[in-house]
């Protein structure tokens, strides 16, 4: 086999078709030159810089009828311009400068408003509005008027159906239109729309940039931060380091008057610059092809797979007839044609906003406890804030906050909280400050003194709120946990909450805590506190969300007169407890991710966390919601000046099926895994193939165990092209287990840090995780692409590999998803890790964009992007001093980057005859870089001054790696098939042992003189470093192209600190 026959996986026929898909969009990528220079240029500039328009689009100075608009434009896809196509409107005649009229005949419709003028990658307020009140405001305030226009709206009365629609087959597809309003210099973000869209202008200009949907990728709309569809780039500062495949995108403008008409067809990208005031637009809205949509929805999920799911729709579009015939119906008006359309159609139009809904939002009133003081609605929680608390609790007081929720057991948390508090300026009697008694201080005495330390922490003298934590404390320390804090006292282990109870009481009456509560107690523990409590109970704090409704702990609340405080309301608990406490897979925040919430935030143009915020305040529950991002703790503060219609209440009420709770507050999950996958399903929305992270029987069958693997031995892990990871005993070749997989093995191994668990690729696409002692499945996730790659395993356990569908992946220990990012080539090889472990190196196989990357480690976000002339196979390597990272390229070059920046120090000329170099070089103690090329040579090179030292030719294509030993010997596997010994200082060889066909592994040295390595025709091979003789061989049964790995103990580290001096020299 060889490398150009592996094979890509692609599932479904529609899968393969959006392979081929990208590749035919891959190969016609221009041709950027000098990319260094376009960075420097247009890096943080607006979008267009990058290079001029590619074309521009087609103008029509008469409006086409609809057989020929079908035929030439929707069909094909095509954008159209149609000169003075709504010059004739009456909107168009009157409107502009007319402000008068409007008022007279439209003042009281109301539309909502922005209030932005441009895109700033975010949610804007919003808010209705008269269009009288609108007029008034629009030149003087930062406003757009950008809103659904209602089903039987007078505006229709100075408008028409375009004359390219006017029959009533295309007309019947009208699904809507939308107004836009502006004083001109508004801007908006690169996007495409789920519907095709007839832009109309009424007034002043607006210059429109149309993108090509083949460019989908290009704009990382995947990645996508607000909305499906929505590019994660700011127009007018393009981050070309962040997103470099930008540079590449073709693109069109079209300048539109008043009268003008722009087709755009669906999935198009554009973004919209408005000019001159007023700047007033229409857009006609229409699907064309609902059956595509259709097929897209049922292959892929639009609202999660962008780019996918817009290559199904294209294809599914050239596959729609050719023409149509649709003549001209009887003339009627605008509004007649409208209300003419199926009542499906006018069903999900919008209905428009009536003038009775223009109230303001009532102001949501503090609540009164059971002690006679009042409780915020809205407040900040602090768990898990660690070191950011003291920054979030500074901005959300600044920002407006007034209530603070923290507890003794969170970590920095109570100090961190009083010096916010003491900065923030704000006077102390104006915050309400809730703590939590942590059960390791349950008993009387121990609840009194935990509660001074705590106001000393505070900063106060008192505090508003004190809550008992939990009922229950633990007899043994939970794995899972920072510190002892829910751990029974261990001077009294039988103390309960009841005797804490008594004890803030006490606190209560020498006014050190103003209100009493608690926190995780259900109904069996609340009606024993109520019988109890000599002062009332104020607040019931607990978990509450859309899945987690906690039902019956609020009726008794609501029948006991207790405030319902619920804490995780965004849905954090099903991604962090519960994945601790059931032990499985993290999933995805179902709340988040809920497809039912993402719909009805399209709908409401509001973020899904504040309509499950305001859904949660409207039905009476106190909120803490918990955020250390300024923009998410201002948002969450607007939930306050918002009100969720009876509609959209009713939604979230009854589209969001809760999960069964019983008595002690446990979730129904643990015993139904039907509710469990529910659960998990709903944030997938049943459009993914299976759950990504394995851990059934059927993986565990995989495994063939013939002797457990003891790590203090010397073990052998290495892949073959038969499919299997084999684990061999080092010093005689015994295999002590195997894990068989569906496709060829030729990624190479990777311990975790503690050596317990090998990571590995695979060709049928999943990254696996097994125990080094067994080779049992820890854990399975099934990629989108091949995985030959070689994982790289950083010292916090991050798992770090790449696929050859372009994308890199950063995994947890425990298997879940840390970060992916597409890099725009196929990545074979493993990436290298800085040496602070901040930045992680990858090189990847595109010839004609970006090809060398630093990725932040932490979130893949690039740090620096560099453009090679070739494709780049080899991995990068990193200098001693972590300085200097080396990416080897099939043009030829071996190039010298700084690390940190990314910006070129020198590149070395290896000489086209040698066909690049796909062996990834290695640097010696004094600074000698050893490569091998495509051509059959290795090579010696002063790296630091780019000069040639020695050069030796081999037999065949060289793939494999050098490795060198502290003796001042190079060893290395040749295309002619030989597993070869070579002096360091000039080439020469000392012994030569025949490993059959082609050697692509790469050899691994031990502590005891002892070589291994796989060879193409299927044996891995033991050999003496010394005499070159075979030690041991077992034959496999296809190619051997993974290089070993041999447990820690065992492995030969090559030293850098020792002087220039060898063996051979002295």
């Amino acid at each position: 086999m060889t490398r150009n026959s592996r094979t890509l996986m692609c599932g479904s026929p529609w899968r393969c078709l959006i392979i081929i898909f990208s590749l035919l969009v891959a190969s016609r990528r221009c041709n950027v030159a000098a990319d260094s220079q376009i960075l420097q240029k247009c890096h943080l500039k607006p979008f267009g810089c990058h290079k001029p328009p590619s074309e521009t689009v087609k103008v029509v100075n008469t409006v086409p009828d609809p057989e020929t608009f079908y035929r030439d434009y929707i069909q094909t896809s095509t954008p159209v311009l149609m000169k003075g196509g709504a010059a004739h409107w009456p909107a168009v005649q009157k409107w502009p400068g007319n402000e008068a009229y409007l008022v007279e005949e439209f003042g009281d419709e109301v539309l909502k408003v922005d209030y932005r003028k441009a895109w700033n990658n975010d949610f804007p307020k919003k808010k209705r509005m008269k269009i009288r009140d609108f007029l008034k405001i629009y030149r003087e305030e930062s406003v757009y008027l950008d809103s659904p226009v209602g089903v039987r709206s007078p505006f229709y009365k100075d408008m028409e159906l375009p004359a390219c629609l006017d029959c009533p087959d295309q007309a019947a597809k009208l699904t809507g239109f939308n107004m836009l309003y502006s004083s001109g210099n508004t801007s908006y973000v690169i996007h495409h729309d789920g519907q095709d869209n007839i832009l109309t202008l009424v007034s002043g200009r607006k210059s429109v940039v149309v993108i090509d949907p083949k460019f989908s990728n290009h704009l990382y709309v995947n990645d996508f931060t607000v909305l499906p569809g929505l590019a994660p780039l700011e127009p007018e500062k393009i981050d070309l380091v962040k997103f470099p495949l930008v540079a590449e995108v073709d693109y069109a403008i079209a300048e539109l008057e008043a009268g003008d008409m722009l087709y755009i067809p669906q999935m198009w990208f554009h973004t919209v610059k408005s000019k001159g005031d007023p700047n007033i637009a229409f857009s006609i809205w229409f699907t064309s092809f609902p059956q595509c949509d259709d097929r897209m929805e049922e292959e892929f999920d639009p609202d999660v797979m962008v780019v996918e799911s817009t290559a199904v729709y294209l294809q599914c579009v050239k596959e729609q007839p050719p023409e149509i015939s649709c003549k001209p119906g009887p003339p009627r008006s605008l509004s007649e044609i409208i209300e003419s359309l199926p009542q499906e159609t006018k069903e999900g139009w919008v209905q428009g906003y009536k003038s009775g809904d223009m109230k303001e939002v009532e102001p949501v009133p503090d609540k009164k406890m059971a002690s006679g003081y009042t409780i915020p609605v809205l407040g900040l929680g602090t768990a898990r804030m660690f070191q950011q608390t003291y920054e979030a609790v500074l901005y959300a007081l600044k920002s407006g906050y007034r209530m603070i929720d923290t507890a003794q057991s969170y970590k920095y948390s109570e100090e961190s909280i009083g010096r916010a508090i003491k900065d923030s300026g704000v006077p102390r009697e104006d915050i309400f400050l809730i703590t939590k008694l942590a059960p390791k201080f349950f008993g009387f005495s121990s609840t009194k003194n935990s509660v001074d330390v705590s106001l000393e922490k505070l900063g106060t003298d008192y505090v508003d709120l004190f809550l008992i934590h939990s009922p229950d404390c633990q007899e043994k320390a939970d794995d899972n946990d920072d510190d002892d804090s829910f751990r029974c006292p261990k001077d009294n282990p039988k103390a309960s909450w009841e005797e804490s109870w008594k004890a803030m009481e006490e606190l209560h009456k020498e006014g050190k805590i103003r209100s009493l509560g608690v926190s995780n107690f259900f109904p069996k523990h609340l009606k024993k506190l109520v019988s109890m409590a000599e002062v009332p109970v104020s607040v019931v704090q607990n978990w509450f969300d859309p899945f987690y409704r906690d039902e019956a702990t609020r009726e008794f609340c609501e029948q006991h007169g207790i405030v319902y405080q619920g804490y995780s309301t965004l849905g954090g608990m099903w991604t962090d407890w519960m994945y601790r406490k059931k032990t499985v897979e993290r999933l995805k925040n179902p709340v988040l991710a809920s497809p039912v919430l993402g719909k009805l935030s399209k709908i409401l143009d509001i973020p899904v966390a504040n309509i499950v915020l305001r859904w949660a305040l409207q039905k009476g529950v106190v909120l803490i919601p918990k955020s250390t991002k300024e923009k998410h703790i201002l948002s969450n503060l607007e939930v306050l000046q918002m009100e969720l219609d009876e509609l959209s209440f009713r939604v979230v009420e009854k589209k969001i099926a809760p999960v069964k709770i019983n008595e002690d507050g446990q979730p129904s999950i643990y015993e139904d895994d039907d509710e469990w996958n529910r659960i998990i399903e709903s944030a997938d929305d049943g459009k993914h193939e299976e759950i990504q992270v394995q851990k059934d029987n059927k993986d565990q069958k995989r495994t063939n165990l013939f002797e457990l693997v003891n790590l203090e031995d010397e073990t052998i892990f290495i892949g073959s092209d038969d499919g299997k990871m084999y684990a061999f005993d080092g010093e005689t070749g015994k295999v002590k287990w195997t894990f068989k997989t569906e496709e060829d093995l030729g990624s190479s191994p990777a311990f975790s840090p503690d050596r317990s668990v090998v990571y590995f690729g695979t060709e049928d696409g999943h990254v696996n995780a097994l125990r080094a002692t067994d080779g049992q499945v820890v854990w399975r996730y099934k990629t989108g692409g091949s995985v030959t790659c070689s994982p790289s395993v950083g010292a916090d356990g991050t798992v770090y590999i790449g696929t050859l569908d372009n994308m890199m992946y950063a995994f947890t220990p425990d298997g879940a998803v840390k970060w992916s990012r597409d890099l725009g080539g196929e990545i074979w090889t493993h990436p290298a890790l800085g040496h602070d472990g901040r930045l992680v190196y990858v090189g990847v196989m595109a010839e004609t964009n970006f090809n060398a990357f630093a990725l932040d480690s932490q979130t893949g976000t690039p740090a620096w992007s560099f453009k090679a002339a070739g494709p780049i196979w080899s991995a990068p390597i990193l200098s001693q001093d972590g300085r200097y990272v080396y990416y080897s390229s099939r043009d030829s070059h071996v190039y010298t980057l700084r690390a940190d920046s990314g910006s070129l120090v020198r590149k070395f000329d290896v000489g086209e005859d040698h066909d690049g170099v796909d062996s990834t070089p290695v640097i010696n103690r004094d600074g000698t870089l050893f490569l091998a090329t495509v051509g059959g040579s290795v090579m010696a090179v002063d790296i630091r001054r780019g000069k040639l030292r020695w050069e030796k030719m081999l037999g065949g294509e060289i793939m494999s790696s050098p490795v060198l030993d502290n003796d001042g010997y190079l060893y290395i596997g040749s295309g002619d098939g030989h597993l070869l010994k070579l002096k360091q200082k000039d080439g020469s060889v000392v012994w030569k042992f025949p490993a059959g066909e082609e050697v692509w592994s790469s050899p691994r040295l031990d502590k005891h003189g002892r070589v291994y390595i796989g060879s193409i025709s299927g044996p891995v091979f033991c050999v003496d470093r010394e005499t070159g003789r075979a030690v041991w061989s077992y034959e496999t049964e296809g190619p051997v192209v993974a290089t070993p790995q041999i447990t820690t103990e065992h492995q030969y580290v090559y030293d850098y600190g020792q002087g220039t001096e060898t063996k051979d020299e002295l």
